[in-house]
């Protein structure tokens, strides 16, 4: 299949008549035309192999076949570019369908409708390998059902009454063009920059626009309907094909592509199963003359491209049933007709560049048969006409070159000292043939600012709109170097693919490559410009004379804000703490900060230019400064608290200290520990509050009360106790024993003062046991009887015996006087002992010896 790429509105559905010479085995097809827009064309197969007195004078017809061409076909929409564009109304490139328009007007009666409408040639082409023949239907079908080519309008038409081939065209896009959206489909937060190429930098730049071909060639509108009986293959022969000139006013043959299935093809060639609808062939020979080609010359085209630009030829020749056939391509200047490139098509390769001069604007395209390649005559198969015929050509395709340009670019528009940010090029090619990707054809090369490196392996590859005819996963991964020294990524393709699928970024299609950048350590706030440079080629398989050429181009310059890194000021301002935990001077330094630090992060919302804020060494400083300012006190002040605890603890323990005692001691306590927290407070290093704390421990340890109160009453009392107990020593009278039972009493009487006094708590009640101890105390005094006792029992036995002695009438009176002497004596004696005595026992005992001395005593 060959495909012409062309000019919308170029290809026109031009009706014809045919002056079929030669075809004896043929019979004319009869053509009514209906200038109708809506009626419908119609094949209508008549019985094969019956005679058909009104064809023609042919008497052995082999099939009839009436036609009815529907010209006026014109419900077709031209889709609308993907990107905004300006485009002039294109030029119908095909002047020799003009011509071919007029001649058929003056040599018919019919009013022919020529289809204008425009239609695009499919991207995704399916590639084959180099004997793949591409059928126009496959094209076709693949716009109709793309789902990555929204730009394309559905065309409704009935399955047999539509020709299968037509010439279409697809609009270019503008490079230059600024897309209607830039934030579109980047939600909103990384801009999409638009980076076109300048086009004076970029000579594929004249691969699009106007005069850019995208063509699909076919021989089917032309209202030619050759036989489709297998059984008995024929071809038409006419000498008027409408769309093209007849080289020298020759003839070509036009026949079914249902006869790739006869012995007119080599049916083990697999491309010749892909003709559609009719395909043409170019050369024949009268039997086995090699001389007789029956005014087989070939065809021609002219068209009108733009200077410097490329054009792809996709087609190949059919073979015979020998494998014969080749095509001779020759292009020319329409303008002065020099041949700019000869080309001998067939087998191998069905994608052949050429390069249009740089002075050259209108080509003359010829298609004619290699009549000299068929070297065995005998083996091509002979129609009932008596020709051999070779050279077919199913359809031409003609596209221009590949352009490439930066579609967008999608990044942030700062970028964050230190971080990693992403960078999504979209590279589109807007040109109507696949760019290479074969190893080294593609180069993308983005050169860093200072301060900005790559991320090693970070590059993925992605085809958002898919890359129609080419299977990703056969297209081999791109190779990134990274130069850091220069600070420039060099972004290669490596090929892949295979040979139904070569690599190659396909027309209307985008290549995102995504990868990331980080800041590293730049000093301060800047704008910093990125230059990028793309170097690529238009894919090719051979070409006719000049191989495609590589092309560097530059792009605009851009740019991103650098900002700096906040992010450690961000968490200190963001942190969440314990006033409590930390001392009230550094809380002071630190919101101070803090402060300050809430003026850098809002530098972004409050405007402030670029070259005004703060340096990332501020902004670190200040994060540290931030990050250590806070000087931590709880634990210092914990410590205190817990030595006051200990040293209150002590106080309210000890009972010889009153309430009053201790509640002032409590005060010196408390007093020191507000003292103590509050130079802790006034701390701003931890060294400061290590001294402190130790400080006041040390002060804390010295606060204990000394009681003055009980110690006091209690040494009153044991003063008294000390007197009174000198007193009951020196009691006249008492025995030994009297006054040790005051000892006693005075003893347990002093203990009893002292136990009330400790038990005292407040200072009156101290005083009061004082004061009641004393008193007990002083009033012990020993019990002084025993031996007064003992003197009244010797006085009354005295007097007892003395008035017995005087009674005694007995006794004389000198009797009674010795008697009376004698008790005396004894009395005075007795009395003296008792008092002598010490003790109660030595008492008695004196007392019985004066008695037992005082009662014997009588007169003598």
């Amino acid at each position: 299949t060959v495909l012409l790429l062309s000019n919308p509105n170029g290809a026109q559905a031009l009706t014809t008549d045919h002056n079929v010479q030669g075809g004896s085995n043929q019979a004319l097809p009869g053509n009514s035309q209906n200038t109708n827009a809506d009626t419908n064309r119609n094949i209508v197969n008549g019985s094969q192999n019956t005679p058909n007195a009104d064809a023609t004078d042919n008497t052995s017809t082999n099939q009839a076949l009436t036609n009815h061409q529907n010209v006026g076909v014109a419900n077709q929409v031209a889709p609308t570019p993907v990107q905004p564009n300006s485009l002039s109304e294109l030029n119908n490139n095909h002047s020799d369908a003009h011509a071919t328009v007029t001649e058929t007007a003056s040599n018919t009666n019919h009013h022919l409708a020529a289809n204008n409408s425009t239609l695009n040639v499919p991207n995704n082409i399916n590639d084959n390998d180099s004997e793949r023949h591409l059928t126009l239907k496959e094209i076709q079908e693949d716009v109709r059902h793309s789902s990555d080519k929204p730009e394309l309008v559905a065309i409704a038409e009935e399955a047999s009454n539509r020709p299968k081939k037509r010439s279409r065209r697809a609009a270019p896009a503008d490079p230059n063009a600024t897309p209607a959206d830039p934030a579109a489909g980047n939600g909103g937060a990384p801009v999409a920059i638009t980076a076109p190429y300048t086009p004076t930098t970029d000579p594929n730049a004249n691969n699009i626009g106007q005069n850019a071909p995208n063509e699909v060639l076919s021989f089917d509108d032309n209202n030619i309907r050759p036989s489709t009986n297998r059984s008995v293959p024929t071809v038409t022969v006419v000498d008027n094909l409408p769309g093209y000139t007849l080289i020298n006013g020759g003839k070509v043959g036009v026949f079914s592509h249902a006869m790739v299935r006869t012995s007119m093809f080599d049916s083990g060639d697999a491309k010749n199963y892909q003709a559609q609808g009719n395909v043409i062939a170019l050369g024949r020979i009268k039997g086995n003359d090699t001389n007789d080609h029956g005014d087989f010359n070939g065809i021609e085209k002219t068209l009108t491209v733009n200077p410097n630009s490329e054009l792809i030829f996709e087609f190949n020749t059919m073979t015979t049933k020998n494998y014969q056939g080749m095509t001779n391509l020759v292009i020319k200047n329409a303008d002065n007709d020099a041949i700019l490139g000869e080309k001998v098509v067939a087998y191998g390769p069905i994608w052949r560049l050429f390069k249009v001069p740089e002075n050259v604007s209108h080509l003359k395209i010829q298609f004619s048969p290699k009549n000299d390649a068929i070297t065995d005559v005998r083996g091509i198969y002979q129609l009932r006409d008596g020709y051999k015929y070779y050279d077919f050509v199913d359809s031409i395709g003609l596209h221009s070159g590949s352009h490439l340009y930066v579609e967008r670019r999608i990044m942030e528009p700062t970028a964050t000292n230190n971080k990693e940010f992403t960078v999504t090029t979209s590279l589109k090619n807007n040109g109507n043939f696949g760019a290479s990707f074969n190893t080294d054809d593609f180069v993308y090369k983005i050169q860093l600012p200072e301060g900005v490196e790559y991320v090693n392996n970070s590059l993925t590859k992605d085809f958002p709109s898919g890359n129609s005819g080419v299977d990703m996963n056969d297209m081999n991964d791109m190779n990134v170097t990274y130069d850091a020294t220069n600070r420039v990524i060099t972004i290669k393709s490596t090929g892949g693919g295979s040979g139904n699928s070569p690599a190659r970024l396909m027309p209307d299609k985008i290549l995102d490559l995504k990868y990331k950048l980080r800041v590293n350590n730049v000093p301060t706030p800047r704008t910093v410009t990125f230059n990028d440079t793309l170097t690529y080629k238009t894919f090719s398989q051979d070409f006719i004379n000049s191989p495609a050429e590589s092309h560097t181009v530059s792009t605009n310059p851009y740019t991103i804000d650098i900002i700096m890194n906040k992010d450690a000021l961000q968490a200190e301002v963001d942190r969440r703490i314990q006033q409590a935990d930390y001392t009230f001077a550094s809380l002071d330094i630190f919101n101070d900060l803090k402060r300050r630090a809430q003026t850098i992060l809002d530098e972004n919302r409050n405007n402030v230019p670029l070259n005004k804020r703060v340096s990332q060494a501020d902004i670190d400083s200040l994060a540290n400064q931030m990050q250590h300012t806070l000087i931590r006190s709880v634990d210092a002040e914990n410590a205190v608290n817990r030595k006051v605890d200990d040293m209150e603890d002590l106080v309210n323990q000890n009972d010889e200290l009153t309430d009053e005692e201790k509640q002032a001691a409590i005060q010196v306590i408390e007093e020191h520990k507000n003292e103590i927290i509050g130079n802790i407070g006034d701390q701003t290093t931890d060294d400061g509050v290590t001294r402190i704390k130790d400080q006041g421990i040390q002060t804390l340890s010295g606060d204990t009360a000394t009681p003055v109160v009980k110690p006091n009453a209690k040494q009153a009392i044991r003063d008294k106790a000390a007197k009174q107990r000198e007193i009951i020593n020196n009691t006249p009278d008492a025995t030994q024993d009297e006054i040790q039972d005051a000892l006693n009493q005075l003893t347990t009487d002093e203990t009893d003062a002292i136990d009330n006094v400790t038990n005292a708590t407040t200072n009156a009640d101290v005083e009061t046991a004082k004061n009641n101890g004393i008193n007990t105390i002083g009033a012990v005094v020993p019990q002084v009887t025993h031996k007064q006792a003992a003197r009244d029992a010797i006085n009354q036995a005295t007097a007892t015996k003395r008035q017995q002695i005087n009674s005694n009438r007995e006794a004389t009176q000198e009797e009674k006087n010795a008697a009376l002497n004698e008790l005396t004596q004894a009395t005075n004696h007795a009395l003296e002992q008792i008092n002598q005595a010490t003790t109660n026992d030595d008492v008695d005992t004196a007392k019985g010896d004066g008695l037992n001395v005082i009662n014997p005593i009588a007169p003598v």
